[in-house]
């Protein structure tokens, strides 16, 4: 891939999605990416943090709201959070029934006799 051509990706979504914030543009770390010229796009068009604490908050909010408060179809259009917790409460609730039923202790992975 050429740089002509990511940066008239670059170009594109600027001008068609650009916000009075500026905008946040996800790459993995190509050449075509890390040259100069590129980065000056990115600087022109108010597409980079300005200090890693802004790009670290950033990572923070995107994944709390990936982890609590996007719908993902695949876990029945819940939360991963909430998937875990009623992984996690049906798990421990099945083990409680099954040391009850067989006599035997359970705690986490570790079976323990009576």
């Amino acid at each position: 891939m050429q740089f002509n051509l990511v940066a008239d990706v670059l170009r594109m979504a600027w001008f068609q999605r650009r916000q009075e914030l500026g905008l946040i543009f996800h790459s993995d770390r190509g050449s075509q990416y890390c040259s100069h010229a590129f980065q000056q796009a990115l600087v022109e068009y108010h597409m980079r943090f300005e200090t890693i604490r802004q790009a670290m908050d950033e990572v923070i909010d995107w994944l709390m709201f990936y982890n609590q408060g996007k719908l993902h179809s695949t876990l029945g259009y819940i939360s991963p959070m909430h998937f875990e917790q009623y992984w996690s409460a049906a798990t421990a609730e099945g083990c409680r029934i099954m040391s009850t039923l067989s006599g035997t202790e359970y705690r986490g992975k570790v079976r323990l006799r009576k």
